[in-house]
């Protein structure tokens, strides 16, 4: 059995920003079109976190066992960076049938950095190497494929393949 009491505080910005752009060409021939987007976001976040907890620990018998305090301020900076760009050709084969490919290509790049301390008696304040981080992610992200189109009557048969490749790079550091 335990016994908790806790105090904790949160302080959190983010900002965030982002913009796209769209495209799209229609021709003279009835369902024939091209379309494509870019788009970019970027994120901002900070967050302190102020953690108090007293725990308590029983015995079988109901006597106190032991008790654990955890004082920290663990403060949290992550940045992400996200760039995207998609592209479609749709072309008409006959009346009833069409085909569509398309492309997709994504990068995300995360920096962060994680760094708690352990604030003891009289207020000392200890870096708590354990728990403390910083990291750098990279995603990478490519799709190509087709797809076959048969319509006719309220009778939509789609068919298609696709490719994707992913390169997933991380590192972690204490």
């Amino acid at each position: 059995e335990t016994n908790s009491d806790c105090s904790n505080f949160r302080r959190f910005d983010r900002n965030l920003f982002s913009n796209a752009l769209v495209y799209r060409k229609t021709f003279k021939k009835k369902a024939r079109f091209f379309g494509a987007n870019a788009s970019y976001i970027k994120t901002n976040v900070v967050e302190d976190n102020d953690i108090g907890n007293i725990i308590e620990f029983y015995d079988s018998f109901g006597s106190l066992d032991s008790t654990r305090y955890v004082n920290q301020e663990n403060i949290n900076v992550a940045d992400k960076d996200a760039y995207k760009f998609n592209a479609t050709y749709n072309e008409p084969i006959t009346k009833d049938f069409g085909a569509s490919i398309f492309y997709n290509w994504s990068k995300r790049e995360q920096t962060g950095v994680v760094d708690v301390v352990d604030i003891l008696a009289q207020q000392i304040r200890t870096p708590n190497t354990q728990l403390s981080r910083n990291y750098v992610n990279t995603i990478d992200y490519n799709r190509v494929g087709m797809s076959l189109r048969y319509s006719k009557d309220g009778i939509n048969i789609t068919s298609g393949l696709a490719q994707q490749h992913f390169n997933i790079n991380g590192t972690l550091k204490r």
